[in-house]
């Protein structure tokens, strides 16, 4: 009963916009025609990414660890490699963006209980950023791509805990080295490419996560920043290839 439903549901589509060739086997091996399949890429990375405020913008001499998207459990995993590093990396700033804004407050905490000294980014006034904080805890929206692009390693979240992993493409597209933990399934080609690439790491446990970052403080590649550039580029070029395909009569009219 089920495979008949979803043939019948499959067979109800005009167009699959997939972002990926792996989505497009699988559909494949489903039994859609080709013909209905169209690899436009992801629509995350087609946007146009904010220049930073100068607050934030100063700090880009610094040994800056973005981690984006973060969940429950990541956060206390990124703030104990912190401490490790700091050992050795006396400059180094850990810039950590919560997934979902209702968990400020709870990630504050956290930083408070481990005695970690950290500033909330809506705090920051002036321009130019206090010394002491190990940690920005950025509780704002719409800048975390911007601080991306100051990074020295970046850590996407959604991947310590199983989520799946959260967007690749934002840290890519500046050629910054990623580290992601072991659950990446809703972008695991993108990060297979890259860590072929030579861009990205895994990591599973505080140890590791502070031995890949220091490897990517260490080890500047700029082969691998040139790759994960170009398959940011490749594969953000959605929007334009999305409305093409939507453009594309069918039985005589337009998608749109």
């Amino acid at each position: 009963m089920f495979p008949r439903f979803s043939r019948a549901v499959l067979d109800c589509v005009s167009r699959f916009l997939l972002q990926s060739e792996a989505d497009r086997s699988r559909l494949l091996s489903l039994g859609v025609d080709a013909e209905r399949l169209f690899v436009t890429g992801s629509l995350k990375g087609s946007g146009e990414v904010q220049e930073p405020p100068a607050v934030l913008a100063s700090l880009a001499s610094r040994e800056l660890v973005v981690a984006g998207s973060t969940h429950a459990g990541e956060e206390l995993l990124l703030a104990e490699a912190l401490q490790s590093l700091q050992r050795t990396h006396r400059d180094l700033l850990l810039i950590l963006a919560p997934r979902h804004p209702e968990r400020f407050v709870e990630v504050a905490d956290q930083l408070s209980d481990m005695e970690i000294p950290f500033l909330r980014r809506s705090e920051l006034v002036g321009a130019r950023f206090p010394k002491g904080p190990q940690v920005l805890l950025l509780d704002t929206l719409g800048e975390l791509a911007g601080c991306y692009g100051m990074a020295r390693v970046a850590f996407v979240g959604g991947s310590l805990v199983p989520v799946g992993g959260h967007n690749l493409l934002e840290p890519a597209r500046f050629g910054v080295p990623i580290v992601v933990g072991p659950h990446i399934e809703s972008v695991a080609e993108l990060a297979d490419r890259l860590e072929a690439a030579g861009g990205l790491r895994r990591a599973a446990t505080a140890a590791e996560l502070a031995v890949e970052i220091e490897h990517f403080l260490h080890v500047r590649d700029p082969e691998a920043a040139t790759a994960a550039r170009a398959m940011a580029a490749e594969l953000s070029g959605a929007l334009d290839d999305t409305w093409r395909a939507l453009e594309v009569p069918l039985n005589g009219r337009s998608l749109v």
